[in-house]
This record gives structure tokens, sequence and C-alpha cells, in this order.
């Protein structure tokens, strides 16, 4: 059984998720080391969101913190761009997503 504490287990928040081996077909799957008390298990780790298995840290933004920083850069960030394509004479018409391989003339 493969076991890393950097990867808490995200039901039961007390288990790590570790690596274990289908009684049947012999396949890997990922499940709680805290079983049967806690039933998670997935088949590959792919499965689970990035932050479920990011490991905790204490002085670390809270989510709802960081979101909102970053829709605030990204505001000023737009209105900086579209400030610019004022200046310059370009006309882009209102509500215009741009995309990477779209050219403004």
């Amino acid at each position: 059984m493969n076991t890393s504490p950097d990867r808490p287990c995200p039901q039961c928040k007390h288990g790590d998720v570790v690596e274990r081996r289908n009684k049947c077909t012999g396949q890997p799957f990922y499940g709680c080391s805290r079983y049967p008390d806690c039933k998670f298990a997935v088949a590959d780790l792919a499965q689970l969101a990035p932050s479920a298995l990011a490991p905790v840290y204490a002085d670390a933004p809270a989510p709802a913190a960081a979101d909102s920083e970053l829709v605030a850069a990204v505001r000023e960030l737009a209105e900086a761009i579209t400030n610019l394509a004022r200046k310059v004479g370009s006309s882009i018409p209102p509500n215009t997503q741009l995309r990477p391989d779209s050219s403004v003339s």
C-alpha cells in the first residue's frame, strides 16, 4: 500500500489517499487509509480536483480572497487594454471577446 501525507482524504479529512489493488482484477485504485470507516475511493487520481490533492498550508489565503483578487486583476487588465485600444484608434466593438488567434484591425 502506497501512502503519502501530502494527499489528505477529501471526504473525511482525517485519512490519507492511498493506492490499493482490486482483489478480483488487480487494477489499482485510490482510497482512504481509514477504510472501512471512510469509504472514499476513485479509480484514478486525475478524477480528483487538484485542490483535493494539494497539501494544506495554514498561511495560504482563503480561496474566496484569492478568487476576488484574481477577478479584480483581470478587470483592471481588461480596462487597461480597452483604454490602450481607444488611444491608438482601434475600434473594438463592445462585448467583444478577443481570442489569441483573432486579430483586431
